[in-house]
């Protein structure tokens, strides 16, 4: 129970530090958060199942020091934005793609007028989720989070942070970039949809 107000509390925090996000929403992204936890990741597994829309770009950035997560979620929103720009360019913009997930393991995706299909797996204890491309014979591992009534999609940059971190240290101008991703654990980018 302690947890959940520790997780109450951040969400709470950032959500005055990230305007955009209303009280309400932030309440409840921390209640769908705690319970996920508790359940060892099996309300994401379950609420995965169904059709999304995407609305925005999905960013997770994870730190096993608690106040640094803070300021991850912060990081976060500034982030999403920059990716928003990018993802426009390329015409990744809400109501343009929709992703389906379906009980038998299934998933489906329309990429310019064609059906892109396959199988995924979850794993509820680490969220991690391997979408096999049919046709492609390929596989892709990121992470699903379910959180509030939105679903993340996200994959690990780990190398880019690596390379930055590493730059950083030599190039003066991304050195504060450098210093503040050596505070977390995992950056995750990706895509955040709807029902």
């Amino acid at each position: 129970m302690k947890r959940f107000f520790v997780l109450m509390l951040a969400g709470l925090l950032c959500s005055s530090a990230a305007s955009a996000q209303g009280w309400l929403d932030a309440m409840k992204r921390v209640a769908t958060d705690a319970i996920d936890q508790a359940t060892g990741g099996k309300l994401t597994e379950k609420a995965i199942v169904g059709t999304w829309n995407y609305s925005a770009p999905g960013v997770k950035i994870n730190s096993s020091d608690m106040l640094a997560n803070v300021g991850g979620t912060v990081m976060e929103s500034t982030v999403s934005e920059k990716l928003k720009g990018i993802y426009e360019k390329v015409g990744i913009v809400p109501g343009a793609c929709t992703i389906t997930f379906a009980d038998d393991n299934t998933f489906s995706m329309p990429v310019k007028g064609r059906a892109v299909t396959g199988t995924y797996e979850f794993d509820p204890s680490t969220h991690a989720i391997t979408l096999h491309v049919g046709k492609l014979k390929t596989a892709v591992t990121g992470y699903a989070y379910i959180s509030g009534g939105n679903l993340q999609l996200v994959f690990p940059v780990d190398k880019l942070v690596s390379f930055v971190t590493a730059v950083g240290s030599k190039i003066s101008s991304l050195s504060s970039l450098s210093t503040l991703l050596q505070k977390y654990d995992d950056v995750n980018l990706g895509f955040e949809f709807s029902k």
